[in-house]
């Protein structure tokens, strides 16, 4: 039964991860306006547009908070 969404994961999950990243890219410290946030994984490249693609980089967000500098 769940076997049917195996091939829609990839799509899902590369728009999350990229949704993801861009969020956390966006967040500043209201202070000294510098970022909340340090990605360490690899970004994804591009976004998948059909079922079936296969991503060049996993699902996995690695990153590190930064305090206030």
């Amino acid at each position: 039964m769940l076997s049917g969404y195996i091939a829609y994961l990839p799509l899902r999950l590369t728009t999350l991860t990229h949704y993801l990243v861009e969020s956390l890219m966006e967040i500043r410290h209201d202070v000294a306006c510098t970022p909340v946030a340090r990605i360490l994984s690899r970004m994804p490249g591009r976004r998948l547009s059909a079922v079936g693609e296969q991503s060049e980089t996993g699902a996995t967000v690695s990153l590190i908070f930064l305090g206030v500098s």
